[in-house]
């Protein structure tokens, strides 16, 4: 009890740690070992369902330690990079503090990533979706690797107002869980008009048929001519 007591940063990439080893991992954490960890990196055989959802967990966990330390800059121009290091726990962290954001402030952002954050619970993606419509001059969106479903896919895009998002131009949403009914309903919406300066979208990978995220592609095409 008590021992690394300034652990700032955990790896466990590279190993053969399954549920069981996540589990106890959860456990540990929420017991109070670690007490100072902010970041930490999942193992890469930490694929199942089980396990995603833990590590998940362990983002949010994390996220709330570094936020109430002020740990989260939103002008460090290394974020992009530090996210992709640390697992996505920063990265959850500025999602939350993105949903806290004022008018001003998400009116003045031009690109945002989130790549690793934990998955956004369905209540999450709505008030993102709330805030993007404030997002006047966001011009790229970076989602990639986030755990976006169908169900969050669809209220995020049924939440965006008529004529939001109206200077994206790069939208990212490969690496998650979209399946055909995601990928439908994204096609809807960029077919009724949604991100009227979209130029480039990304969907590939996903659990998506081929033939879903073709017409995702041929309806963004489609717009341009």
């Amino acid at each position: 009890e008590g021992a690394l007591p300034k652990l700032t940063f955990l790896s466990l990439s590279d190993n053969e740690i399954g549920d069981a080893g996540i589990r106890a991992l959860e456990l540990a954490i929420a017991s109070g070992a670690f007490p100072a960890l902010e970041k930490i990196r999942g193992p890469h055989s930490a694929k199942g369902v089980e396990s995603r959802a833990v590590m998940d967990a362990l983002k949010r966990r994390l996220a709330v330690r570094v936020e109430r330390r002020g740990a989260v800059s939103w002008t460090d121009p290394t974020a992009a990079r530090d996210v992709n290091i640390w697992g996505g726990t920063r990265a959850t962290a500025r999602f939350y503090r993105f949903l806290k954001k004022s008018t001003d402030q998400l009116g003045s952002v031009k690109k945002r990533d989130f790549f690793w954050m934990a998955a956004p619970r369905v209540e999450e993606a709505r008030q993102f979706g709330g805030c993007l419509n404030l997002c006047v001059n966001l011009k790229r969106l970076g989602l990639q690797r986030v755990g976006m479903s169908d169900k969050t896919l669809q209220a995020l895009l049924a939440s965006l107002s008529e004529g939001a998002l109206p200077k994206l131009s790069f939208l990212i949403l490969s690496d998650n869980e979209i399946g055909d009914a995601g990928m439908r309903a994204l096609e809807s919406a960029i077919a009724g008009g949604a991100f009227p300066a979209l130029r480039s979208i990304s969907v590939d990978p996903n659990p998506a048929g081929k033939e879903a995220r073709k017409a995702v592609k041929a309806a963004l095409e489609k717009r341009k001519e």
